[in-house]
């Protein structure tokens, strides 16, 4: 069976929402614990993907290595970057958080509240949505699924969080944030691609990327 490639139609500008919480923001790593991944090439002439994960708690320090590096591999099969893998450099930053997941905000059909409540039906398959008062969670970047009302796999986490924890590591072109949770879901935007770890992360992790490193933008058509 064809797997639909995943889309996501909803674009903010998360680099002027965060410019002005970025400055005086405290730094969450006062020693980043960085793991690279696979090659350990010299960054002056690579692409640096930093890895940062989200709701993984201390204790899942090695799950979050697990699923970067199976991220790095899987991702690296396909073209283009199977053709250019040599010229990519991975990292992983690992980052407590106090509790494992994402924010599922409730499914409410009349929701107009944006980042409060899920209009989208897609959230009635959600058990974590569904369940009295929806499920949140402690994390390092906020990650929540639903940020906009009608749009339940719209994954985002904290933007200004995220830039101003990855200042402590010199060298990176892009940012993957990870987020652990199973949930379909993603975006991409200004320095930052959110996704989740759902089986087809490595076709999210593309199509988020597009967003964020490449600058791309989807192209819709309707008939009249």
């Amino acid at each position: 069976m064809a797997v639909a490639e995943p889309q996501v139609d909803f674009e903010l500008d998360l680099q002027t929402l965060a410019r002005d919480q970025i400055a005086g923001m405290s730094l969450d790593v006062a020693t980043p614990d960085v793991v690279v991944l696979g090659e350990n090439s010299p960054s002056s002439n690579r692409l640096d993907i930093l890895i940062i994960g989200d709701g993984y708690t201390a204790d899942q320090r090695d799950k979050f290595l697990g699923d970067a590096e199976n991220l790095r591999v899987n991702f690296s099969k396909k073209s283009p970057y199977s053709e250019f893998e040599n010229f990519i450099k991975w990292s992983a930053l690992v980052v407590s958080s106090v509790q494992s997941g994402a924010d599922h905000p409730p499914y409410n059909p009349n929701c107009t509240e944006y980042g409060k409540c899920c209009a989208d039906p897609e959230a009635m398959y959600d058990p974590l949505a569904m369940m009295p008062g929806g499920t949140y969670v402690n994390t390092a970047f906020d990650s929540t699924f639903c940020r906009a009302p009608s749009v339940h796999r719209m994954l985002i986490s904290d933007y200004a969080k995220v830039i101003t924890t990855a200042s402590a590591v010199p060298d990176w072109d892009t940012i993957f944030v990870l987020v652990n949770d199973s949930a379909y879901g993603g975006t991409g935007g200004g320095k930052v691609a959110t996704f989740s770890t759902h089986e087809m992360v490595v076709e999210i992790a593309q199509h988020e990327m597009a967003y964020s490193l490449s600058k791309l933008d989807d192209e819709f058509s309707e008939s009249l």
